[in-house]
């Protein structure tokens, strides 16, 4: 996923043009804007303690401050916020009013859950389609990270010609494997993805009624997407990286907050792709860290 991000900011921008992230984000954007030559401008989600939002006039005004683009995560990780269509259709809107461009990694978009409607950048506008690609991949959705295949996915005349003129090295870093289990994954395990999400959203319900009970002052922002969790550890008073604390106290290895930028200090992120029993037994440790 990491080479069709890459390679495609490379083929958007100029070297030392300035990239939109929104933080907390997952941490590899700070680090592959980079990579491809960019510059990092951070315009953080709009958080009011209940739910997560693209910051729109802030995109706005980067983009006029001479940011070329938004690298998009759609559905976002870490906090599980799957964008609406009327979002991303304004987005599209402020995108091309600036001639800017936008990449949009959907790797957790099969992981959607149920109930929950997700929207392809380029399905909301002409204007997404004549300047979006979006990134995609089974990585996520099918275990198959280490096989090493994603797919570069674009909807308009202009990027097809874009993408066209792609080197063919670039195909060649994709996984045979890697190609065979995600056809396999698409075409024949959907049923399998189906039961996956639903064992998710599972144990989402568990681990907030844990926190509940045993972590007072600690708030699970629930997502829509992704077989992940956004803590809001605080309260706790463990200081910006309660991660860490966890890890040095508990033995509880989360994600540290603060790797997701500035926005994720006080906070964790919790893999719930996982049997019952362990996070059971995760509350329960940080829960006596706690007494």
């Amino acid at each position: 996923m990491s080479v069709v991000i890459v390679e495609s900011l490379r083929r958007l921008m100029a070297p030392g043009d300035g990239v939109i992230i929104t933080p907390p984000v997952y941490p590899p954007f700070f680090d592959l804007v980079v990579e491809a030559g960019g510059r990092v401008v951070e315009v953080p989600l709009l958080d009011d303690a209940a739910s997560y939002r693209l910051d729109l006039p802030g995109i706005d005004a980067a983009l006029r401050a001479g940011a070329c683009g938004v690298l998009l995560c759609n559905p976002h990780n870490p906090v599980g916020l799957v964008h609406s269509r009327e979002e991303l259709e304004r987005l599209s809107e402020i995108v091309a009013e600036h001639d800017g461009f936008v990449v949009s990694d959907e790797i957790h978009a099969p992981l959607t859950h149920h109930g929950t409607k997700f929207t392809p950048y380029l399905s909301v506008s002409d204007a997404a389609r004549e300047h979006g690609v979006a990134a995609e991949s089974g990585s996520k959705a099918f275990n198959l990270a280490g096989l090493k295949t994603a797919m570069f996915v674009v909807d308009s005349e202009p990027m097809t010609r874009w993408l066209d003129q792609l080197p063919d090295e670039v195909s060649y870093r994709t996984g045979s494997f890697g190609l065979l289990a995600t056809r396999e994954g698409f075409r024949d395990s959907l049923d399998w993805l189906d039961e996956t999400i639903t064992v998710i959203q599972d144990n989402t319900e568990l681990l907030e009624r844990e926190v509940a009970e045993k972590l007072p002052g600690v708030v699970v922002r629930r997502g829509r997407a992704t077989y992940l969790a956004w803590l809001d550890m605080r309260a706790l008073g463990w200081g910006d990286d309660p991660a860490a604390y966890a890890l040095e106290h508990t033995e509880v290895a989360l994600s540290n907050g603060p790797r997701f930028g500035d926005a994720g200090k006080g906070f964790a992120r919790i893999n719930l792709a996982c049997a019952p029993e362990t996070i059971v037994e995760a509350v329960d440790r940080l829960s006596r860290a706690v007494r």
